[in-house]
Parts: C-alpha cells; structure tokens; sequence
C-alpha cells in the first residue's frame, strides 16, 4: 500500500507510479518530478576552493602580495558558487583559461541558467 503524493489517495503498490497513484501519473507530471543536479556545480567550487588555492600558494611559493591577490577572489567565487549563483560560476570559468571547461561548464550553465534553485532571492 501506499499514499499518492499527488491527491493522498491510498492505493495498492500495484497501482503506483513514481509515488503517484494511477490517477494523477501523467508523463508530464513525472518530467517536472525529475529534478536537474547540480553535483558539477559543487564539485567545480570545492576544486577552486581547494586544488586552485593550493596551486596557487604552491606556485608562488607562499604567501605574497600576488599569491592573495588571486587566493581571495578565488575563495570569493568559489563560496558563491556554492550558494548557487549562476554569474560566480560563469566568472569562474572563464577565468579558468581552459577552453574546455569553458565548453563543458557553458553547456553545464545553460541547462540550469533560469533553474529556480539558481540566484535565488
């Protein structure tokens, strides 16, 4: 037995679809259900926060003037990125100079651009 997310009606587990009875299954319905991740998204932050801010302390061999001039900004854009803000993440890849990323993480960018999880207010 179970309990239609949908409408609350119980039905047998026979009658259920993706927690939904029989009733309220649309195709629809499930393609709103299915919800876009943002696992990349996460993971490109704590790689700046991290690998980046360590390869920059490394390369600079320390603590200087330069090597803060590009650890905090860094560390700025990768604490937004995590809050999901779609122009930290933007800035971030271009900066990266890496041709690929740029293509990886725009067509990343674009798929989640006016996601309601992204900038939100």
């Amino acid at each position: 037995m179970g309990t239609c997310e949908k409408c609350g009606e119980v039905s047998s587990s026979f009658e259920m679809r993706d927690g939904l009875c029989k009733y309220c299954w649309t195709p629809e319905v499930v393609s709103v259900k299915q919800e876009i991740g943002f696992i990349w998204w996460e993971v490109w932050a704590w790689l700046g926060l991290t690998l980046g801010n360590l390869f920059t302390f490394a390369l600079n061999g320390g603590v200087n003037m330069i090597t803060l001039a590009v650890a905090i900004p860094t560390t700025i854009l990768g604490i937004l990125i995590l809050k999901y803000n779609k122009y930290a993440f933007l800035i971030a890849t271009i900066l990266s100079l890496n041709p690929l990323l740029w293509i990886i993480n725009g067509i990343y960018l674009k798929n989640r651009w006016n996601h309601p999880n992204v900038n939100k207010k």
